[in-house]
């Protein structure tokens, strides 16, 4: 039996897809193009000596040193590379960063330690881009089951029973299911939720402490449509990168100013008609609750105030992503928190045996993948380690069974 978790990874591989982009102020003045690429380039070439680093930071007073500490230590060093005249636009840019960096995160910069850099790992590859989402991957995979049958979708499990002899499988419509493992794949948030109801026995103290400590934050996404665009080929509009001046940038309220956490507002490739307005943390969270007609009037004042045309149509529809407030998700995925280290990751991993030594329950996702979480190929490697533990448990060598293991764990990920 499979549990599975339908997170919002692709956010997180979108984000590094985008065009250049142009960023623009707050009084509709586009910064030259030529500084704002040399300012995003620097801004990346920090972001990549950060990832370099291989021993962690501290501040004098012996508080967690964080990622938001980290780049403000760098701006006066930044800001040297400018002319005073360029300085002002290259904060501004900074400051866009910093929004682009809670997005990257899925959680706010001031509350992720500075050592969640050095544990991760690029892989080489770049990213892939699906035009058709990835649940198409999902269902070109899925087409390859040779017993579709046993694939229950739509089907809520409340209990995981994982006493001696196997494992009890309960769900909300009374149906049970009995298996020697089952696989985990639900979301950190509704583990963070539910985990005390949702296993017996409970899970171990070190376990819910990881469960507890490792953040999971929020990205949404709003697609505003528009017919006609406001757009056309011969005036495109790419990206549009919001450059707060610092004031600008300061939230006394999340509630009304949730506009401020806006990273973007890019043009969706594929579908001609459509903006897409990229939004993280608890700003990201609120944007569930607001009414469409508050989003439209919202996005639409910002779009006139930035890009100086106050004859912007407001939107024909309303779509937003609602990560934070899914049942099933609550969140979109995890990433070191204040109070978490690496070890945790390792911990959320590690299968739950019964008493005799048996693996009942192995956990997979990307909050259990130390190195790669938030990511789908953290998700998809965590699901080859449970596959190739499987096959190994009941003696199958894994080599031998690599399409099995490509297959189940999508299959995972998504269902």
């Amino acid at each position: 039996m499979v549990l599975a978790e339908e997170n919002d990874l692709a956010n997180k591989q979108e984000l590094m897809n985008w065009s250049k982009g142009c960023f623009y102020k707050s009084d509709g003045r586009k910064i030259d193009e030529d500084l704002g690429a040399k300012v995003w380039d620097f801004c990346m070439e920090i972001d990549a000596e950060a990832q370099r680093m291989h021993c962690c930071l501290s501040k004098q007073d012996k508080t967690i040193y964080t990622v938001e500490d980290f780049y403000v230590d760098r701006l006066p060093e930044f800001l040297e590379k400018f002319s005073m005249s360029d300085r002002d636009d290259a904060t501004a840019i900074f400051n866009s960063f910093f929004n682009y960096q809670r997005l990257n995160f899925g959680w706010d910069i001031a509350k992720v330690p500075f050592e969640s850099y050095i544990k991760y790992k690029d892989i080489d590859g770049g990213d892939a881009f699906m035009p058709k989402g990835a649940r198409s991957l999902i269902s070109a995979i899925a087409s390859r089951f040779r017993s579709k049958e046993r694939i229950k979708v739509g089907v809520e499990v409340v209990t995981v029973n994982w006493e001696d002899g196997g494992v009890k499988i309960r769900c909300s419509s009374g149906d049970t299911y009995r298996a020697k493992c089952a696989v985990v794949t639900v979301s950190l948030g509704y583990l963070k939720k539910h985990h005390q109801t949702f296993f017996y026995p409970p899970v171990s103290h070190e376990k819910y402490l990881a469960i507890d400590r490792i953040a999971f934050g929020v990205v949404n996404k709003i697609f505003l449509e528009y017919d006609p665009p406001f757009w056309s080929k011969d005036t495109p509009l790419d990206s549009v990168r919001l450059a707060w001046d610092n004031k600008e940038l300061v939230i006394t309220d999340h509630k009304s100013q949730w506009f401020k956490r806006i990273f973007c507002i890019d043009a969706v490739r594929f579908n001609p008609n459509c903006l897409c307005v990229w939004i993280s943390c608890h700003e990201g969270l609120h944007v569930e609750t607001v009414p469409d007609e508050e989003i439209s009037e919202t996005c639409t004042m910002v779009l006139r105030q930035f890009l100086g045309d106050p004859t912007i149509p407001y939107p024909c529809k309303v779509i937003r992503s609602t990560w934070g407030t899914n049942k099933y998700t609550l969140g979109s995925y995890s990433c070191m928190g204040l109070r978490s280290d690496a070890s945790h990751f390792n911990i959320l991993a590690e299968p739950l045996k019964d008493s005799n030594g048996q693996l009942r329950v192995l956990f997979a996702g990307e909050a259990t993948h130390a190195a790669f979480n938030g990511t789908m190929h953290g998700a998809r490697e965590s699901g080859v380690r449970e596959a190739t533990r499987l096959l190994r448990q009941f003696g199958t060598d894994p080599r031998k069974s690599e399409c099995f293991i490509r297959d189940l764990v999508v299959l995972n990920e998504v269902y």
